[in-house]
């Protein structure tokens, strides 16, 4: 189920409208007023589109799309779509589509039936619910990126703009400046920041925060050149956005607290109990996924912002501002 709720009305209509567009339909046309929330469409109106279809004989008919967008957290009431269905009875469309962000209550569904039987409509009446968008969205990743939406665990709603300018264009940062920028950064987050990265360059965890962070720093001094400096700071700066987001990733509290809970109950079917560490792991997950949440948003507003304006690579900051 793809979760919509941080879209306002307005936006979940626009979203629509990119759906819409993205299917191959033409002469697409928003009928909001402006672009504020509290705009109505006209006339009842959301939007409306033409499909092509093309005959065997190479010719081509115009179908006329009605589209009515409702954004709600639980099931849309039949009232809300009565407007939408005296608008297409007076326009007499093809179709009349109702995009809603969740779902139609039963109430809603048996209200569609019953006005099919009752009023026998020249125009169809189709619905795309939540699991519909989904898959509707399943090919369509810049529509995804656009409005941060969650498909097949790919989640962009918590990314931070600067890690997307970062991943989303090559860079030729300096070992030097990037560490310029860590020398100067707090000492704990750092330590655990960079613990991943402590791994892949054979750093002992066993030192202390400063020695492991100095110890990193020769490491590379000793093998970098001219071509592989920018490597070893893509390197790090990767490895470090890649984890922090993973660990800070509220979406994902559920799940892991699903998977934690799995993993106890297989482990007391087999051992008879449960350590500590795993449920404190459990019961932790909240405080945890915030710690790194916050770790995540620091690191990219203070590091990575810094790495994207390096002076010779003609970043400007307002930029990304």
């Amino acid at each position: 189920m793809v979760n919509f709720s941080h879209l306002s009305k307005t936006e979940f209509e626009e979203l629509c409208y990119d759906i819409i567009v993205a299917k191959g339909f033409t002469n697409v046309d928003w009928r909001k007023g402006t672009g504020k929330s509290s705009s109505p469409s006209d006339s009842g109106r959301d939007i409306e589109a033409d499909k092509v279809i093309t005959d065997i004989d190479k010719s081509t008919v115009l179908l006329k799309y009605f589209f009515e967008a409702k954004h709600y957290k639980e099931g849309v009431p039949p009232t809300e779509i009565m407007a939408a269905l005296a608008w297409a009875e007076a326009e007499r469309p093809y179709c009349l589509v109702i995009i809603t962000s969740n779902f139609l209550s039963n109430p809603c569904k048996n209200y569609i039936e019953e006005y099919k039987e009752n009023n026998k409509p020249k125009f169809q009446i189709r619905t795309w619910e939540n699991k519909l968008l989904e898959e509707l969205l399943v090919d369509e990743k810049n529509i995804c990126f656009k409005w941060k939406i969650n498909i097949q665990g790919i989640n962009y709603r918590y990314i931070n703009k600067y890690h997307l300018a970062y991943v989303t264009k090559s860079h030729l940062n300096k070992t030097d400046f990037l560490f310029n920028i860590l020398d100067n950064y707090n000492i704990d987050i750092r330590d655990q920041l960079l613990e991943m990265v402590y791994f892949n360059y054979s750093v002992s965890l066993s030192l202390g925060k400063k020695e492991r962070y100095e110890n990193l720093k020769e490491h590379i001094k000793k093998n970098k050149n001219f071509y592989s400096d920018p490597i070893f700071v893509h390197q790090i700066i990767s490895e470090v956005l890649a984890w922090a987001y993973h660990f800070g990733d509220i979406d994902e509290k559920d799940n892991v607290r699903d998977r934690l809970n799995y993993l106890k109950e297989k482990v007391e079917e087999e051992n008879g109990s449960v350590d500590n560490f795993l449920t404190d792991s459990i019961n932790s997950i909240d405080e945890r996924t915030d710690k790194w949440n916050k770790y995540y948003n620091d690191f990219c507003d203070n590091v990575v912002f810094d790495l994207l304006s390096e002076p010779f690579l003609l970043n400007d900051k307002d930029e990304f501002r």
